[in-house]
């Protein structure tokens, strides 16, 4: 039986089949990139594929396509379309309200769009002035200096 497993796998393998293997090998080609992303699928991580290399798992982002440019969020380097890239953002949710950074408009929740805060960083304190309560640095909060 295991003859005729290797024997048929080499045949596909000839034929241009990659990908296939014999039960219970895993990968046979770990250094292919099956998903497209920008690692081989042996380097795609713990959170799995990562289809347009942001570094947040396929799995996360979902195909639901927040900013409506007709890109699932999965494909997309900025699924919010906040000019800010997903890369940047990553998956935390800096203002608590449910949303991680990629797909919230509003990352640090002070009523100015990361749109028009950009990832800048204005007063040089280290922090982009989307996620910066205070991106002037002048000591009145965003939220109340607008």
């Amino acid at each position: 039986m295991r003859k005729t497993l290797t024997f048929v796998a080499s045949l596909l393998l000839l034929a241009g089949c990659e990908g296939v293997g014999l039960p219970g090998q895993g990968d046979p080609n770990p250094t292919d990139d099956d998903d497209g992303g920008s690692l081989f699928d042996d380097d795609d991580g713990p959170g799995g594929p990562d289809s347009d290399g942001d570094g947040i798992p396929d799995e996360t982002e979902g195909e639901d396509d927040v900013d409506g440019d007709g890109v699932p969020n999965d494909e997309d380097t900025d699924s919010d379309g906040d000019g800010v890239p997903d890369s940047e953002e990553g998956t935390e949710d800096t203002d608590g309200d449910g949303d991680g950074d990629w797909i919230d408009l509003d990352s640090d929740g002070d009523g100015i769009p990361d749109s028009i805060e950009g990832d800048e960083d204005t007063d040089g304190d280290g922090v982009p002035d989307y996620l910066d309560e205070d991106s002037d640095g002048d000591g009145i909060p965003d939220e109340e200096d607008g």
